[in-house]
């Protein structure tokens, strides 16, 4: 059994359930068990290459501008309708919008997503509309004239463990 493979099993046992991206063991073969040896170190080394918070199953970080399925399905449930105050329409029939352009050095994570509609993406960008997010899933609006409307969710999804 090869090392990199030992290092897989014994993350995969100190993690269960996380999927990861382990590219990193590949390109560092260098890298001695003895690293890996506290689930503390493992946690960080797996979160700061953008996979799942251990706890919540979350993506906590990532590199890429689209979401993972898992990801996506936690902010429609989060979110469940267009986060624009005052707009019904269902999260499912709206796209995910990065609060901090992605472009610009925003992540895509729950932090910094939410769901837009078609109608009211626009005016974040084009309307003279602005939003950010000043606690996960929480929208601060503001208008052209200047008045802040606050955004919540109408209900957060309730984890339970299984």
């Amino acid at each position: 059994m090869s090392t990199v493979t030992k290092m897989r099993e014994d993350i995969d046992e100190i993690l269960p359930g996380v999927i990861a991206d382990r590219r990193w063991l590949h390109e560092n073969p260098e890298l001695g068990f003895e690293e890996f040896k506290t689930a503390e170190f493992v946690r960080q080394r797996l979160e700061t290459l953008g996979v799942e918070d251990i706890r919540t199953g979350i993506a906590v970080t990532a590199d890429l501008y689209t979401p993972s399925a898992k990801l996506r399905r936690f902010l429609r449930l989060r979110d469940g309708r267009c986060r624009h105050p005052g707009c019904t329409r269902a999260a499912g029939r709206c796209d995910l919008d990065h609060t901090t352009a992605w472009e610009t050095g925003g992540p895509s994570t729950p932090e910094n997503l939410a769901h837009l509609c078609r109608a009211h993406h626009p005016l974040k960008h084009h309307g003279g509309w602005a939003v950010k997010q000043v606690t996960p899933g929480v929208l601060e609006w503001t208008s052209p004239t200047g008045r802040v409307v606050t955004d919540r969710p109408d209900t957060w999804p309730i984890f339970t463990e299984g």
